[in-house]
């Protein structure tokens, strides 16, 4: 035994390189059942608060005339469309610039001696 060579089999991958195990895979725009469920529970949701729509939008909106910051919060969230940074894509389109309040005037900063506006 000890002067023979033992061969060393190698096994046969399940998979070949670069093909997937499995071809057909899942159907695309199929959805799982959590969603299902969810889509279904939105719908009935939508059903029955959708003829008092109105009435629960104006009270929110008169909460948040009130000075209720998480009804504030929720229609700012909700209504006003964020942009990522580094967009540009709207080179044509209207800007719209929302001016809040001044900020205090800053006292400048010294830095070795130098006084620096920041």
């Amino acid at each position: 035994m000890d002067n023979q060579i033992v061969e060393k089999k190698t096994k046969q991958h399940l998979f070949q390189p670069g093909r997937s195990g499995n071809p057909n895979g899942r159907p695309k725009g199929s959805k799982n059942k959590i969603t299902l469920m969810k889509l279904q529970l939105e719908g009935e949701l939508r059903t029955q608060i959708g003829r008092d729509m109105k009435d629960i939008v104006a009270k929110g909106l008169e909460m948040a005339k009130n000075g209720d910051k998480d009804m504030i919060k929720l229609f700012v969230d909700k209504c006003v469309s964020t942009v990522k940074a580094g967009e540009d894509n709207d080179a044509g389109q209207e800007k719209i610039q929302i001016v809040i309040g001044r900020l205090p005037e800053r006292e400048p900063v010294t830095i070795n001696g130098e006084a620096v506006e920041v």
